[in-house]
C-alpha cells in the first residue's frame, strides 16, 4: 500500500485563534509518527485558496483543512476536479460541515480519522461558478451571516448568530423570488432560501434535518414572508430541526434549479459574497473524496425518510 503524504492548510485565526493551538497539538502527534506531512499557514481571508493556487500541492495525497467552514470551503473550491482526498480538523466557531459528516470535535480523534479512516465520496453543490459542500443561502440568513462573521472574533458561532439575527430583524424586509425548476416557475415572497447539501449551519442549526451528502440532491428550505415576532419563535426550533411545523416553512428536493432574487448577498458555507440577479444551482454527485471514520456516509444517513420531502411544484 502506498504511503500517503499530507498537506495541512491552517487558518491560525479561525475559532478566535483556536486553529493555531489545535495545530500545535497535532504537530506533537505527527512528530511522533512516520507520517510525511507539511504545514502551511494562511495570512488573510481567502488565504487558503491563495496558498493552494500558488504552491505545488501535487506531491500530497491528502489536503487537510484546519479551521472553520470558511477554510474548508476555500480548500474544497481549490480541490474540486482533482483526485486529492480532503481531511477536516474542525477548529472554527461553527464547524457545521463537520457536524454533518460526524467528524469528532476532538482534534486528535479527527486526525486519527484522517489517517486511519475510510475515504468516502460526497456531493458538492454549485452556485454559478462557486462550490459549496454544506449550505448556500440568500436573504435574511445571508445578512445574518455577514454580521455574524464580524462578531465571531469575540463570540462563539452560536452566540454571534443569535445576536446578528436580532440586529438584522430590526431592518430586514421580505423580498420576491422566482424559483425555476424543470420549466416551471414558482413565485414567492420570502424571508430566506437555504440550499442545503448538509444538515447544519449557523453554528449547529439543523436547517435541513433530512439532507444527505450522498444522494445527488439539494434540499431547499424556503421560509415565506412572516411577521418578525413569529421568526423569533421559529428560529429556536431550527436547532432541533422541527421548524417544518410552521406553515411558512417549505422544503423542496432537487438537483438543478434557478433562483431569481433581488441583488444582495449570497452565503456559501459561512462566507458571504455579493450575488447577481440570477443564481443557478446544481449538485455534483460523489464529486470529492473525504477521509472519514470507518463507516460510510450512507450508513450514517440510512434511516432518513425521504418521503417527507416534496419536489418543487407551483
Amino acid at each position: 500500500m502506498k504511503k500517503l503524504s499530507y498537506l495541512f492548510i491552517v487558518n491560525p485565526v479561525a475559532g478566535n485563534y483556536k486553529a493555531n493551538k489545535v495545530m500545535d497539538v497535532l504537530k506533537i502527534q505527527l512528530e511522533g509518527s512516520n507520517i510525511d506531512y507539511k504545514v502551511a499557514y494562511t495570512t488573510h481571508k481567502g488565504g487558503a485558496a491563495d496558498l493552494l493556487n500558488k504552491m505545488n500541492f501535487n506531491p500530497y495525497d491528502v489536503i487537510v483543512a484546519v479551521g472553520g467552514d470558511g477554510t474548508v470551503n476555500e480548500v474544497i473550491n481549490s480541490m474540486v476536479g482533482t483526485d486529492k482526498i480532503i481531511g477536516i480538523i474542525p477548529s472554527g466557531t461553527g464547524n457545521d460541515l463537520a457536524k454533518s459528516l460526524n467528524i469528532p470535535p476532538n482534534p486528535v480523534e479527527a486526525l486519527d480519522m484522517i489517517i486511519n479512516g475510510e475515504v468516502v465520496s460526497i456531493d458538492v453543490g454549485r452556485a454559478d461558478d462557486r462550490y459549496f459542500t454544506n449550505v448556500a443561502s440568500i436573504g435574511l440568513d445571508a445578512e445574518i451571516a455577514y454580521h455574524a462573521n464580524k462578531m465571531k472574533k469575540k463570540l462563539s458561532g452560536t452566540k454571534a448568530y443569535i445576536l446578528s439575527l436580532i440586529k438584522v430583524l430590526c431592518t430586514f424586509k421580505s423580498f420576491p423570488i422566482e424559483l425555476e425548476h424543470e420549466g416551471e416557475i414558482i413565485k414567492k415572497e420570502v424571508m430566506l432560501v437555504a440550499v442545503c447539501n448538509g444538515k447544519f449551519y449557523g453554528g449547529g442549526m439543523k436547517i435541513a434535518p433530512e439532507a444527505s451528502l450522498s444522494d445527488g440532491k439539494l434540499d431547499v428550505c424556503l421560509i415565506e414572508k412572516m411577521p418578525k415576532f413569529k421568526l423569533l419563535f421559529l428560529f429556536p426550533t431550527v436547532y432541533k430541526g422541527t421548524h417544518n411545523r410552521y406553515k411558512e416553512v417549505q422544503f423542496y428536493r432537487t438537483d438543478k434549479f434557478i433562483i431569481r432574487p433581488k441583488s444582495g448577498l449570497l452565503n456559501l458555507d459561512g462566507e458571504v459574497f455579493n450575488q447577481d440577479e440570477e443564481l443557478k444551482f446544481s449538485v455534483l454527485n460523489s464529486y470529492i473524496k473525504v477521509a472519514l471514520r470507518n463507516q460510510k456516509v450512507e450508513m450514517i444517513e440510512n434511516q432518513i425518510d425521504h418521503k417527507k420531502i416534496k419536489a418543487p411544484a407551483s
